[in-house]
């Protein structure tokens, strides 16, 4: 049975992996929780998130795109009950780039210091 297990798992592993063709210069979003209450105390809890996504390749040639961006978020969350909201944001620069190095391989080597 293990090895009938093995075989199937090593063919779903097989599957060919495909990815999006374009990139998002620029993403927007928000999300909200709606408040829900504590499991032990009284009071309710929610939290707002706002995210600023941009990518931006230069190219430089057929086979050389410089990539940069960052990557910003706000998060506003109530720790306490009835007490006041924390606030935490972070940035994500990005620099690297994308190099295609024969007609089958392409390769993007990004580093993203947080």
């Amino acid at each position: 049975m293990q090895r009938i297990a093995g075989y199937i798992f090593s063919g779903l592993m097989s599957v060919a992996l495909v990815a999006q063709d374009y990139v998002d210069l620029v993403k927007i979003q928000y999300n909200y929780g709606f408040d829900s209450p504590y499991e032990d105390a009284s009071g309710q809890s929610g939290f707002q998130e706002t995210l600023i996504d941009a990518t931006l390749p230069f190219p430089v040639n057929n086979k050389l795109t410089v990539i940069s961006g960052f990557n910003t978020e706000f998060l506003l969350v109530p720790f306490e009950t009835g007490g006041a909201n924390e606030s935490f944001y972070g940035l994500m620069l990005k620099t690297g780039v994308s190099i295609v190095h024969s007609d089958n391989w392409s390769g993007s080597y990004i580093l993203l210091p947080k």
